[in-house]
């Protein structure tokens, strides 16, 4: 992900073509969340990974106009009621695939940390199956019996 610096965007002054600013950001955002989910079903990590830097400016133009509305709310109540309508079918929708969205990624974040497991469980059977002085997951050495004395090497008569 490269980085950047983000400049906030500005609303329009009327609140109608501000509220399709904001129904805009939001369709973004959803067509985003929905390719990554698509991404994450594949599953297409490269994919998955591209879309992360529009994400983010997607999400950032989303936060920047809600924040920008929720300070002019008393205007909402003069908006044409077939934009409030759009309004409200978007924000369902939005949020609909948002919570998909997180299911995914929590499935994706589960099956890393699983092949992780799996993957560390493998080479730690691996190292103790070639190494004889490997450890066990208690810390004793294999085939240690409880008679056997161990020593370190230090004398213990100091």
């Amino acid at each position: 992900m490269e980085e950047h610096k983000y400049t906030p965007k500005m609303l329009s002054n009327n609140t109608n073509h501000a509220i399709g600013d904001v129904i805009a950001a939001a369709k973004t955002l959803k067509n985003i969340y929905s390719a990554e989910i698509n991404a994450l079903q594949e599953p297409d990590t490269k994919e998955f990974l591209n879309l992360q830097d529009s994400k983010l400016v997607a999400a950032q133009d989303y936060y920047a106009f809600m924040t920008q509305m929720l300070e002019r709310k008393t205007e909402l109540e003069n908006i044409d009621p077939t934009l409030k309508k759009r309004l409200r079918e978007i924000h369902t929708h939005f949020s609909d695939t948002t919570q998909q969205n997180l299911k995914a990624l929590k499935r994706m974040k589960r099956c890393s940390e699983r092949l992780g497991n799996t993957l560390r469980n493998a080479a730690v059977r691996a190292a103790q199956k070639n190494n004889t002085l490997s450890y066990s997951e208690n810390g004793r050495l294999p085939n240690e019996s409880s008679r056997k004395i161990v020593s370190s090497g230090l004398s213990e008569t100091v």
